[in-house]
């Protein structure tokens, strides 16, 4: 089997996913520290090249437990995701620049052209939308038979 990318499901240093039965929801860890905990959801089964990006975000109860919200950050397709990539190639428009902190809060605030700030700054994207952005060394993630993460 020949790997493909998917550019519709986030930039940051994917160490490990899990993905559910439904063969749509995929929950992906991201290592480093100051990361982000993301799920991608598909919009056909069985097909990772497009869907909605998601990230966490915990709340602390009083019991040290915490419940996990998901942030909705964007949706898009392998295909739109290329094309901002290859905006910023050199011979291109953008080549030489990057998405700035200031367009990562443009784009928080819903005033961006695009959704490019998702998937191409995706922990960024995450903190500006209030996500937690503060986990460390996730090493990737578990899933039970009814296929929940755990």
């Amino acid at each position: 089997m020949t790997p493909v990318k998917r550019f519709a499901m986030g930039r940051f240093s994917h160490e490990n996913v899990a993905v559910m039965k439904d063969q749509k929801t995929v929950y992906q860890s991201d290592d480093g520290t100051k990361v982000v905990f993301f799920k991608f959801v598909a919009t056909a089964a069985g097909d990772l090249s497009a869907g909605t990006l998601y990230a966490a975000k915990a709340t602390q109860n009083d019991d040290q437990s915490f419940d996990i919200t998901w942030v909705e950050l964007a949706t898009a397709a392998d295909a739109d995701v290329k094309t901002w990539i290859d905006e910023y190639n050199p011979g291109a428009a953008k080549a030489g620049t990057y998405i700035t902190d200031a367009e990562v809060t443009a784009w928080a605030a819903g005033t961006a052209a695009d959704n490019r700030v998702a998937f191409l700054e995706s922990r960024k994207a995450a903190a500006a939308k209030g996500a937690t952005a503060e986990w460390e060394k996730m090493e990737g993630v578990l899933a039970n038979p009814e296929g929940t993460a755990l």
